[in-house]
C-alpha cells in the first residue's frame, strides 16, 4: 500500500510540476494584465468586452456540440485511437465556423456591441481551435508541450494588448484583436506539436467512435449553459438591472478568486490523470480522502491571507474607479473554495463517464444563482450577485458530495467546517466598522484556523526551541 501511494505521488506530483510551469507563467501575465485593462478601458467598456468574452465561452461547446471535453477524455482511455479521435476534432471545426457566423447579425441588433460583431466572430472561432489542438495535446500526454502552449499564448496576449490598448489606443477594438493573433499563433503551434498533417493522413470518420464521444460530450452541453447562467447570467443582470459600468467592477472582482480556483486547476488537471488510472486500486477512497483535506487546508490559507491584505492590495493593482471590488471578492472567494472543492470531487465523474452527473449538479447551481439573483440583486445590488453565486456554488458541492458517493466518500470532519468558518469570519472582519474591531476579529480567526489545522506543527516547533534552549 505505501508503495502503491508512493507510486500515485509521484506520477501526481509529477504531472502537477508540469502543469504548474505551464499555469503559473500563463497566470502571472495574466494576473498583471488587469492593471492595464483598469487603466486603458473605463467600467463601462471593460464590462462590456467581458461579457462578450464570457458568452464566447458559451457558444464555442455549443456550436461545437462540446467536443472538446471529449477528445481529453476519450484520448486518456487504454488503447485509444488517436488519429480518429483528432480526425473527429477537426470536423467539427466546420459547423464552428458555420454556425458561429449567426453570432454576427443577432449581435447587431444591440446598440452595445454592433460595432464589435465581427471581432467577437472571429475571436470566437480561432478561439475555439486553439482550444481543440491544445486539447489534442493534452489528449496525447504531451503535457510539456501543452503547458507551453499555455505560456506561449497568454504572453502574446499580453504583448498585444500592451501594443494595442497601452501605445495605439485601440480600446475594445484593441483587446480583441490581440485575443484574435494570439489564439491564431498558439493554433499553428498545436498543429506543429500534435503532427495533425500526419494523424489525418488516411485516417477516416468513424461513425462509432463519433457516437460514443458525442453521446458523451452532448449532455455536458447543458452543464454548460448552467455554468453559463452561474458565471454570467449575473452580470447579465446587473447590467440590466443597474448597469454596464457596476458589471465591468463585478468583472474585476472576480479576477483574484479566479486565481485561487487556477491554482487550484493545476492541481486538479494532474489529478484527473491520476484518478483514471488507478481506479478501482486498493485503498483509493482513503488517499482520495487524504488528498482532499490538503487540498482543503491549502485553499483556506491562500483565502485567508489574501483577505487580510485585500483592501491595501486593490489600492494599488486597479484603477480608482475599480476599488469598490474588494467589498465582492471577500464573499467570492468563499465560493470558489466551494467550487474548486466541487471540482475536484468531479473527477470522479471523469473517471466513469458519468456526464449526466455533471449536467444534473450544474442544474441544481444555475436554479439556485437564477432565483436568488433575481431577488438578491434589486435588494441589495451587486453584492447580491457576489452572495448568489456563492451559495449556488455551495450547492453543487453539496450536491456532488452525496452524488458521487455511489463511487467513493468524501467524508466531511469537524475540521473541514471549522477551516471554513474561519476564512467566513476573516470576510466579515472587512466589512466591521472601526479598524480595531476588524483586526480583533480576523485575528480571532486566525487563532481558530491555525489551532484547529497547524496545531501539531506548532506545538512540535515550540517543543524545538526549547529543547535548542536546554
Amino acid at each position: 500500500m505505501a508503495n502503491d501511494n508512493k507510486v500515485r505521488n509521484k506520477y501526481l506530483f509529477k504531472n502537477t510540476a508540469i502543469f504548474a510551469v505551464g499555469n503559473f507563467a500563463s497566470k502571472f501575465i495574466s494576473f498583471f494584465l488587469v492593471p492595464l485593462y483598469t487603466n486603458c478601458l473605463m467600467a463601462a467598456e471593460y464590462g462590456t468586452v467581458d461579457l462578450l468574452y464570457t458568452l464566447c465561452n458559451f457558444l464555442v461547446p455549443l456550436f461545437t456540440l462540446n467536443i472538446v471535453e471529449a477528445v481529453l477524455r476519450f484520448s486518456l482511455d487504454k488503447n485509444a485511437n488517436e488519429k480518429k479521435i483528432i480526425r473527429i476534432a477537426v470536423d467539427m471545426i466546420l459547423p464552428l465556423v458555420l454556425i458561429g457566423a449567426l453570432s454576427i447579425p443577432i449581435l447587431g441588433m444591440f446598440d452595445n456591441y454592433r460595432n464589435y460583431v465581427f471581432y467577437f466572430y472571429v475571436y470566437m472561432v480561432t478561439h475555439g481551435l486553439a482550444q481543440i489542438f491544445l486539447v489534442a495535446l493534452k489528449g496525447q500526454e504531451k503535457l510539456k508541450k501543452y503547458a507551453f502552449g499555455n505560456v506561449l499564448h497568454t504572453l502574446f496576449i499580453a504583448v498585444f494588448n500592451i501594443a494595442f490598448l497601452l501605445w495605439m489606443k485601440m480600446g475594445i477594438e484593441g483587446y480583441f484583436l490581440a485575443y484574435i493573433l494570439a489564439n491564431i499563433i498558439v493554433t499553428l503551434y498545436a498543429i506543429v506539436n500534435c503532427h495533425l498533417v500526419r494523424n489525418l493522413k488516411g485516417s477516416t470518420f468513424d461513425k462509432k467512435l463519433f457516437g460514443k464521444m458525442v453521446k458523451y460530450s452532448a449532455v455536458l452541453m447543458p452543464t454548460s449553459f448552467m455554468w453559463w447562467i452561474m458565471n454570467f447570467l449575473d452580470r447579465v443582470m446587473i447590467t440590466s438591472m443597474i448597469g454596464v459600468g457596476e458589471s465591468g467592477i463585478y468583472a474585476v472582482s472576480y479576477k483574484l478568486p479566479t486565481i485561487l480556483a487556477t491554482l487550484s486547476s493545476v492541481f486538479i488537471q494532474a489529478w484527473l490523470f491520476s484518478a483514471i488510472k488507478n481506479d478501482k486500486t486498493e485503498g483509493n477512497t482513503k488517499y482520495t480522502n487524504q488528498v482532499f483535506r490538503a487540498m482543503t487546508l491549502v485553499l483556506a490559507t491562500m483565502s485567508i491571507v489574501m483577505l487580510i491584505f485585500i483592501k491595501e492590495f486593490f489600492k494599488v493593482y486597479v484603477g480608482a474607479e475599480y476599488y469598490i471590488a474588494w467589498e465582492y471578492v471577500s464573499v467570492l472567494m468563499i465560493g470558489h473554495i466551494f467550487l474548486t472543492l466541487s471540482t475536484f470531487i468531479s473527477t470522479s465523474y471523469n473517471v466513469n463517464k458519468d456526464s449526466k452527473g455533471f449536467l444534473y449538479s450544474a442544474a441544481v447551481g444555475a436554479l439556485v444563482n437564477l432565483v436568488l439573483n433575481a431577488i438578491l440583486i434589486p435588494t441589495i445590488g451587486v453584492q447580491g450577485a457576489a452572495i448568489a453565486t456563492t451559495i449556488s456554488y455551495m450547492a453543487v458541492f453539496s450536491y456532488r458530495l452525496y452524488d458521487t458517493r455511489k463511487y467513493l466518500k468524501i467524508r466531511l470532519t469537524l475540521r473541514f467546517f471549522i477551516t471554513i468558518l474561519s476564512v467566513a469570519m476573516t470576510a466579515c472582519s472587512l466589512f466591521i466598522d472601526g479598524e480595531v474591531w476588524g483586526k480583533a476579529l480576523q485575528l480571532l480567526s486566525v487563532i481558530i484556523f491555525v489551532g484547529v489545522n497547524y496545531r501539531k506543527g506548532c506545538l512540535r516547533l515550540g517543543a524545538r526551541r526549547v529543547l535548542r534552549k536546554i
